[in-house]
């Protein structure tokens, strides 16, 4: 591939690459919904599948995506870039299946998660004023049922993770180019 047509295909093997990753975080919340295990104290064990999924898509679409750079080499740079504009994609439709797993498939599952992190509040609250935290409660419930309080979250959330774990994940990513290299004879 000539490099305009790689520059071109940026944003196309972004949106492909976040839409797998989201499906692959959508398998991932059917087993937290039907373990519960995001709601037990061993919540641990799917934030580790959480990210491991995310690491896993990460270092996969984008060693594919260096592979089309081919002796032009793949720069850390590039490498971040593609992962955020992949996470752009799987943050917003992380947000969509979070947001149809509250409204319409899981209501009471996720009113459970609100319950959890309503009573990690109170032990952090529990010194201040009762008439604060009431409000804070309030605040967070308001912000919970918002829909586009999920989407953006989700969307953040991702951006948030997936750049952390691409900072790591880049590292073996990358690859410096071949000095020889002559675009002009490149197929």
């Amino acid at each position: 591939m000539k490099t305009e047509e790689i520059k071109k295909s940026h944003w196309d093997d972004a949106a492909k690459a976040g839409g797998i990753l989201g499906l692959a975080y959508l398998i991932v919340v059917i087993i937290g919904w039907l373990t519960r295990l995001d709601l037990s104290s061993n919540a641990w064990i799917m934030a580790g599948l959480t990210y491991l999924t995310i690491a896993v898509c990460e270092f996969y679409f984008a060693r594919k995506r260096a592979g089309l750079f081919g002796g032009r080499g793949f720069t850390y740079g590039q490498s971040m870039g593609f992962i955020m504009s992949m996470m752009l994609f799987a943050g917003f439709l992380t947000g969509v299946i979070t947001l149809l797993m509250h409204k319409v498939v899981a209501p009471e599952y996720y009113r459970e998660i609100l319950d959890v992190a309503i009573d990690k509040q109170l032990g952090t609250l529990q010194d201040s004023d009762p008439e604060n935290f009431e409000h804070a409660v309030s605040i967070m419930e308001k912000m919970y049922h918002n829909p586009i309080m999920i989407t953006v979250s989700s969307i953040f959330s991702m951006l948030l993770a997936g750049g952390l774990i691409g900072l790591l994940v880049s590292i073996f990513v990358k690859r410096e180019g071949d000095p020889f290299f002559d675009e002009n004879s490149a197929e």
